[in-house]
């Protein structure tokens, strides 16, 4: 049944059950008296209510509410009626049946690679599977439901750095960042005011990335040192006055080099000036 939220905005009614979809859907309260425990986890999920969230209904009415947002809001959409049977993103829509069989006994396999879920998670609106085609993800073979879950949107492992450290254990090792207890998607996944999706799944940053931490490049330059401990800062002296100290005895090497080489060269030429006059004379 729709909710008074979405009467009130005028969405699409839910196709009567005589209408047939050109995409087929299967009601998932049916799959519940086999998988009541992965049901209760999908019910409270986005993809379960991407046509009934706050955010959506905002942005559907702000935009007119075109029909074909139901194509991966709703399950069972059908482009010729434009109306469409099931709220929201049902199993069906990515556990697919083979032709002709019955479930169960036959199996309904995931739909698990990164196309699939780029059919709807795509283009403008949506760009996070564009953005996986030129990530280093998508060149190692690294899918969605590698990272992620979806029946609850959740990340496979946990946490955010949990899941980026199944592979990239090394990069945890980065004290200064880390020991900010800073995520990795501070840096390699920086959100965006008022975007519906989480974008920038290239995994790529810039220079706005870090300035949103550091501030402007001449804020940073002028006392880098002003976020170290006492202990810390007393190191960096030490180190200064040695390099200072290094830098002023080459300075002295190279300067008694220049001299050294000059005399050297200035002999040369008398020894040679000497030997020309020597072989003139006989």
């Amino acid at each position: 049944l729709l909710n008074a939220a979405e009467t009130n905005l005028g969405i699409l009614e839910a196709a009567p059950a005589e209408i047939v979809p050109i995409v087929a859907a299967s009601d998932p309260a049916e799959c519940t008296e086999c998988h009541a425990d992965v049901h209760e986890v999908w019910q409270d999920s986005p993809h379960a209510n991407a046509s009934l969230g706050e955010n959506f209904l905002d942005a559907y009415a702000a935009s007119g509410q075109p029909s074909y947002c139901m194509s991966c809001h709703a399950s069972g959409y059908d482009p010729n009626t434009q109306r469409y049977v099931f709220e929201g993103v049902v199993c069906s829509t990515c556990h697919v049946l083979d032709e002709g069989a019955e479930h169960p006994p036959g199996p309904m396999p995931i739909a698990s690679s990164s196309e699939a879920c780029g059919r709807c998670h795509s283009g403008e609106h949506s760009p996070e599977y564009n953005e996986w085609l030129v990530s280093d993800h998508s060149n190692f073979n690294v899918d969605c439901v590698d990272c992620h879950v979806a029946h609850d949107n959740s990340l496979r492992l946990g946490g955010i750095n949990e899941t980026c450290a199944d592979c990239h254990e090394n990069a945890m090792n980065d004290e200064i960042h880390m020991g900010e207890d800073m995520n990795c998607v501070d840096c390699h996944m920086t959100r965006i005011e008022d975007e519906g999706a989480v974008v920038h799944h290239t995994m790529f940053f810039d220079p706005q990335t870090c300035a949103e931490c550091h501030g402007n490049i001449h804020d940073l330059q002028s006392d880098p040192t002003r976020n170290l401990s006492v202990e810390e800062q007393q190191v960096v002296a030490q180190m200064e006055t040695e390099i200072t100290s290094l830098e002023e005895k080459a300075e002295t090497n190279l300067q008694s080099g220049i001299v050294g080489g000059a005399v050297g060269a200035l002999v040369l030429v008398i020894f040679l000036f000497i030997a020309v006059r020597l072989g003139r004379m006989r």
